[in-house]
Protein backbone atom coordinates (compact mmCIF):
# COMPACT_ATOMS: atom_id res chain seq x y z
CA UNK A 1 0.00 0.00 0.00
CA UNK A 2 1.14 3.23 -1.40
CA UNK A 3 2.04 6.08 1.56
CA UNK A 4 0.63 9.61 1.30
CA UNK A 5 2.70 12.32 1.99
CA UNK A 6 1.66 15.91 2.40
CA UNK A 7 2.82 19.48 1.04
CA UNK A 8 4.02 22.37 3.69
CA UNK A 9 5.26 25.60 2.91
CA UNK A 10 8.14 27.06 5.60
CA UNK A 11 9.67 30.46 4.51
CA UNK A 12 10.60 29.99 0.80
CA UNK A 13 11.19 26.20 0.61
CA UNK A 14 8.78 23.45 0.48
CA UNK A 15 9.22 20.42 2.95
CA UNK A 16 7.24 17.06 2.80
CA UNK A 17 5.75 15.73 5.81
CA UNK A 18 6.39 11.94 5.19
CA UNK A 19 5.00 8.28 7.01
CA UNK A 20 7.97 7.09 8.80
CA UNK A 21 8.27 3.65 7.49
CA UNK A 22 6.89 0.39 9.62
CA UNK A 23 4.39 3.43 11.19
CA UNK A 24 0.80 4.15 10.82
CA UNK A 25 -0.15 4.34 7.29
CA UNK A 26 -2.97 6.45 5.52
CA UNK A 27 -5.58 4.46 4.09
CA UNK A 28 -5.83 4.66 0.31
CA UNK A 29 -9.42 5.28 0.65
CA UNK A 30 -11.49 6.23 3.35
CA UNK A 31 -15.17 7.40 4.11
CA UNK A 32 -14.55 10.27 6.42
CA UNK A 33 -13.07 12.89 4.09
CA UNK A 34 -13.81 15.39 6.84
CA UNK A 35 -11.11 13.69 8.43
CA UNK A 36 -8.62 13.74 5.30
CA UNK A 37 -9.06 17.47 5.59
CA UNK A 38 -8.27 17.92 9.17
CA UNK A 39 -4.93 16.01 8.78
CA UNK A 40 -4.14 18.04 6.12
CA UNK A 41 -4.79 20.90 8.21
CA UNK A 42 -3.07 20.13 11.22
CA UNK A 43 0.22 19.48 9.73
CA UNK A 44 2.64 19.02 11.84
CA UNK A 45 0.95 19.50 15.32
CA UNK A 46 2.10 19.14 18.91
CA UNK A 47 5.66 19.39 17.42
CA UNK A 48 5.62 23.55 17.74
CA UNK A 49 7.96 23.21 20.91
CA UNK A 50 10.54 20.35 19.63
CA UNK A 51 13.76 21.73 19.01
CA UNK A 52 16.63 20.07 16.74
CA UNK A 53 18.39 18.94 20.11
CA UNK A 54 15.25 17.04 20.90
CA UNK A 55 15.36 14.47 17.73
CA UNK A 56 17.24 12.24 17.01
CA UNK A 57 18.56 12.17 12.93
CA UNK A 58 19.16 8.90 11.94
CA UNK A 59 22.66 7.89 10.88
CA UNK A 60 23.09 4.95 7.93
CA UNK A 61 26.41 3.39 8.70
CA UNK A 62 28.12 0.32 7.14
CA UNK A 63 27.96 -2.75 9.49
CA UNK A 64 31.87 -4.46 9.69
CA UNK A 65 32.41 -7.80 11.59
CA UNK A 66 32.93 -5.81 15.13
CA UNK A 67 29.87 -3.84 14.83
CA UNK A 68 27.71 -3.94 18.14
CA UNK A 69 24.51 -5.29 15.88
CA UNK A 70 26.73 -7.28 14.63
CA UNK A 71 28.26 -8.99 17.66
CA UNK A 72 24.55 -8.65 19.61
CA UNK A 73 22.42 -10.18 16.90
CA UNK A 74 20.03 -7.65 16.11
CA UNK A 75 17.39 -8.79 13.34
CA UNK A 76 18.68 -7.82 10.38
CA UNK A 77 22.05 -7.23 10.95
CA UNK A 78 24.54 -8.39 8.79
CA UNK A 79 28.10 -7.87 7.66
CA UNK A 80 28.28 -5.39 4.54
CA UNK A 81 24.70 -3.79 5.19
CA UNK A 82 23.79 -0.25 5.76
CA UNK A 83 21.96 0.10 9.30
CA UNK A 84 19.38 2.72 10.25
CA UNK A 85 20.47 4.17 13.81
CA UNK A 86 17.40 5.47 14.63
CA UNK A 87 14.55 2.47 12.84
CA UNK A 88 17.01 -0.59 12.95
CA UNK A 89 16.42 -0.93 9.42
CA UNK A 90 19.07 -2.77 7.53
CA UNK A 91 19.57 -2.19 3.62
CA UNK A 92 20.94 -3.49 1.00
CA UNK A 93 20.89 -0.48 -1.51
CA UNK A 94 19.25 2.72 -0.62
CA UNK A 95 18.53 5.76 -3.35
CA UNK A 96 19.95 8.75 -1.38
CA UNK A 97 19.43 12.65 -2.20
CA UNK A 98 22.28 14.80 -0.84
CA UNK A 99 20.91 17.70 0.51
CA UNK A 100 23.84 19.26 2.48
CA UNK A 101 27.40 18.80 3.49
CA UNK A 102 29.39 19.69 6.32
CA UNK A 103 33.14 18.82 7.43
CA UNK A 104 34.43 18.57 11.19
CA UNK A 105 36.98 17.07 13.00
CA UNK A 106 35.24 15.21 16.09
CA UNK A 107 37.30 14.96 19.18
CA UNK A 108 36.16 11.68 20.89
CA UNK A 109 37.72 9.89 24.67
CA UNK A 110 39.90 7.08 24.32
CA UNK A 111 37.47 4.00 25.68
CA UNK A 112 40.65 2.89 28.34
CA UNK A 113 39.43 6.68 29.70
CA UNK A 114 36.12 5.85 29.94
CA UNK A 115 35.05 6.60 25.93
CA UNK A 116 32.48 9.81 24.39
CA UNK A 117 31.89 12.42 22.54
CA UNK A 118 34.34 15.11 23.44
CA UNK A 119 33.58 18.03 20.95
CA UNK A 120 33.51 18.88 17.19
CA UNK A 121 35.36 20.92 16.35
CA UNK A 122 34.47 23.32 12.87
CA UNK A 123 38.48 23.29 11.44
CA UNK A 124 40.89 21.12 11.18
CA UNK A 125 43.63 23.76 13.04
CA UNK A 126 44.16 20.92 16.25
CA UNK A 127 45.32 18.40 13.53
CA UNK A 128 48.70 19.97 13.56
CA UNK A 129 49.05 18.95 17.07
CA UNK A 130 48.05 15.38 16.91
CA UNK A 131 50.42 12.23 17.12
CA UNK A 132 49.49 8.85 14.99
CA UNK A 133 49.51 6.02 17.38
CA UNK A 134 50.26 2.56 16.60
CA UNK A 135 46.76 1.97 15.46
CA UNK A 136 47.01 5.13 12.79
CA UNK A 137 44.48 6.92 14.94
CA UNK A 138 45.43 10.97 15.49
CA UNK A 139 46.20 11.29 19.21
CA UNK A 140 45.99 14.42 20.62
CA UNK A 141 47.89 15.80 23.97
CA UNK A 142 45.53 15.23 26.18
CA UNK A 143 45.48 11.52 25.28
CA UNK A 144 41.75 12.33 23.01
CA UNK A 145 41.01 11.11 19.51
CA UNK A 146 40.94 13.54 17.23
CA UNK A 147 38.68 11.77 13.53
CA UNK A 148 38.15 14.00 10.18
CA UNK A 149 34.10 12.99 9.53
CA UNK A 150 32.53 13.94 6.56
CA UNK A 151 28.86 14.50 7.26
CA UNK A 152 26.68 13.92 4.02
CA UNK A 153 23.01 15.32 5.14
CA UNK A 154 20.72 13.16 2.81
CA UNK A 155 16.97 12.38 1.54
CA UNK A 156 17.09 8.52 1.80
CA UNK A 157 14.02 7.40 -0.89
CA UNK A 158 11.89 4.63 0.24
CA UNK A 159 10.04 1.96 -1.73
CA UNK A 160 7.43 4.52 -3.09
CA UNK A 161 9.93 7.33 -3.09
CA UNK A 162 9.34 8.94 0.30
CA UNK A 163 11.86 10.90 1.68
CA UNK A 164 13.39 10.35 4.73
CA UNK A 165 16.26 12.18 6.28
CA UNK A 166 19.31 10.96 7.35
CA UNK A 167 23.17 11.43 7.91
CA UNK A 168 26.12 9.61 6.57
CA UNK A 169 29.32 9.90 8.68
CA UNK A 170 32.03 9.43 6.62
CA UNK A 171 35.58 9.03 8.01
CA UNK A 172 38.59 6.45 7.81
CA UNK A 173 38.44 4.75 4.53
CA UNK A 174 35.43 6.50 3.77
CA UNK A 175 37.23 10.04 2.83
CA UNK A 176 38.26 8.89 -0.36
CA UNK A 177 34.59 8.07 -1.33
CA UNK A 178 33.41 11.43 0.50
CA UNK A 179 35.50 13.47 -2.10
CA UNK A 180 35.06 11.42 -5.59
CA UNK A 181 31.61 11.87 -4.55
CA UNK A 182 31.78 15.50 -4.00
CA UNK A 183 33.87 15.47 -7.06
CA UNK A 184 30.80 13.97 -8.93
CA UNK A 185 28.20 16.52 -7.83
CA UNK A 186 30.73 19.70 -8.40
CA UNK A 187 31.59 18.55 -12.07
CA UNK A 188 27.87 18.20 -13.04
CA UNK A 189 26.53 20.43 -15.59
CA UNK A 190 23.52 21.13 -16.66
CA UNK A 191 21.78 24.32 -19.51
CA UNK A 192 20.69 26.43 -16.61
CA UNK A 193 23.29 29.36 -16.40
CA UNK A 194 22.56 32.82 -17.43
CA UNK A 195 21.63 32.61 -21.50
CA UNK A 196 20.98 29.00 -21.34
CA UNK A 197 25.00 28.52 -20.25
CA UNK A 198 25.83 25.29 -18.09
CA UNK A 199 26.26 25.42 -14.73
CA UNK A 200 26.22 23.37 -11.86
CA UNK A 201 23.11 22.14 -10.49
CA UNK A 202 22.57 22.44 -6.68
CA UNK A 203 23.28 19.00 -4.94
CA UNK A 204 19.97 18.01 -4.36
CA UNK A 205 18.89 17.96 -7.89
CA UNK A 206 20.15 14.75 -8.10
CA UNK A 207 19.44 11.15 -6.66
CA UNK A 208 21.96 8.13 -6.08
CA UNK A 209 21.55 4.36 -5.64
CA UNK A 210 24.18 3.46 -2.95
CA UNK A 211 25.57 0.14 -1.96
CA UNK A 212 28.34 -1.01 -0.26
CA UNK A 213 31.76 -2.89 -1.81
CA UNK A 214 33.74 -5.48 -0.16
CA UNK A 215 37.30 -4.00 -0.33
CA UNK A 216 40.97 -5.15 1.07
CA UNK A 217 43.83 -2.81 2.59
CA UNK A 218 47.00 -3.44 2.33
CA UNK A 219 47.34 -6.21 5.15
CA UNK A 220 44.83 -8.29 3.36
CA UNK A 221 42.06 -7.81 5.50
CA UNK A 222 38.37 -7.35 4.51
CA UNK A 223 36.03 -4.38 4.96
CA UNK A 224 33.24 -2.88 3.67
CA UNK A 225 33.16 0.15 1.81
CA UNK A 226 30.72 2.74 0.19
CA UNK A 227 29.87 2.70 -3.20
CA UNK A 228 28.32 5.62 -4.76
CA UNK A 229 26.33 4.92 -8.40
CA UNK A 230 25.40 7.43 -11.06
CA UNK A 231 23.28 10.94 -10.60
CA UNK A 232 19.83 10.57 -11.75
CA UNK A 233 17.83 13.71 -12.03
CA UNK A 234 14.84 14.12 -9.74
CA UNK A 235 11.73 14.84 -11.75
CA UNK A 236 9.52 15.10 -9.08
CA UNK A 237 9.55 19.26 -7.66
CA UNK A 238 8.10 18.27 -4.31
CA UNK A 239 11.46 15.94 -3.44
CA UNK A 240 13.34 18.92 -4.88
CA UNK A 241 11.71 21.48 -2.99
CA UNK A 242 12.02 19.10 0.45
CA UNK A 243 15.96 18.38 -0.79
CA UNK A 244 16.41 22.29 -0.95
CA UNK A 245 14.10 22.70 2.76
CA UNK A 246 16.83 20.41 4.41
CA UNK A 247 19.40 22.12 3.01
CA UNK A 248 18.50 25.61 4.35
CA UNK A 249 18.04 23.91 7.64
CA UNK A 250 21.14 22.47 7.81
CA UNK A 251 23.22 25.83 6.68
CA UNK A 252 21.26 27.90 9.23
CA UNK A 253 22.06 25.62 12.62
CA UNK A 254 18.87 24.29 12.69
CA UNK A 255 20.02 20.24 12.40
CA UNK A 256 22.54 19.03 14.91
CA UNK A 257 24.25 15.27 15.04
CA UNK A 258 25.62 13.65 17.61
CA UNK A 259 27.40 10.47 16.45
CA UNK A 260 26.05 7.55 18.09
CA UNK A 261 28.45 6.05 20.67
CA UNK A 262 28.45 2.74 18.36
CA UNK A 263 30.00 4.70 15.76
CA UNK A 264 33.33 5.76 17.47
CA UNK A 265 35.87 3.47 18.31
CA UNK A 266 34.50 0.51 17.15
CA UNK A 267 34.40 1.68 13.40
CA UNK A 268 37.58 3.82 13.67
CA UNK A 269 39.53 0.82 14.87
CA UNK A 270 38.27 -1.72 12.58
CA UNK A 271 38.97 0.70 9.76
CA UNK A 272 42.24 2.18 11.35
CA UNK A 273 44.58 -0.61 10.03
CA UNK A 274 43.85 -0.26 5.62
CA UNK A 275 46.12 2.92 6.42
CA UNK A 276 50.02 2.96 6.05
CA UNK A 277 51.45 3.97 9.79
CA UNK A 278 52.87 6.81 8.05
CA UNK A 279 49.81 8.00 6.17
CA UNK A 280 47.72 11.32 6.73
CA UNK A 281 44.63 11.19 4.58
CA UNK A 282 43.78 14.60 3.30
CA UNK A 283 40.22 15.55 3.84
Amino acid sequence: MATKKSNVNVGDAGVVAVVQPGGPQLPAATSDALLIEDLAADVGGGLGNVRADDLALPFLTILQGQSPQVLNGVEGARVGAMFNTVTSRSYKSVRLVPCAFIKAWVEWRDRDKGGGLVKQHDTDELMATTTRNDKNIDVLPNGNHLIPTAYHYCLMLDEDGVPHRVVLGMKSTALKKSRRWLSTIADLKLPIGPGGGYATPPSWAHVYEVTTVLERNKQGKEYFNWSIGDPKPLTSRDLYLAGRGFNQEVLAGGVTVTPPEELSEPEVEARANSFDADEKVPF
